[in-house]
């Protein structure tokens, strides 16, 4: 199984590989830079939630992985 991270920020690709280990242990992991389509700092819990999705569906996608994880802060 491939783990596509839609970020390169080290705390978080460790933080989804910390979480989702235990559940796939047998997983592969690609940490990668895609665009979230929302500001640099998303303003509310809309712009966040989108932008999170955006990363993990460009995520997925780009890396033909089986899970694509988005995380937006």
């Amino acid at each position: 199984m491939l783990i596509a991270i839609g970020s390169t920020n080290p705390v978080k690709c460790n933080a989804v590989q910390a979480v989702l280990g235990p559940l796939f242990p047998d997983a592969d992991y690609t940490c990668m830079d895609v665009p979230s389509g929302v500001a640099a700092q998303p303003w509310g819990d809309l712009e966040t939630r989108t932008g999170a999705l955006n990363r993990a569906r460009s995520a997925r996608r780009s890396a033909r992985a089986d899970l694509g994880v988005g995380l937006e802060g």
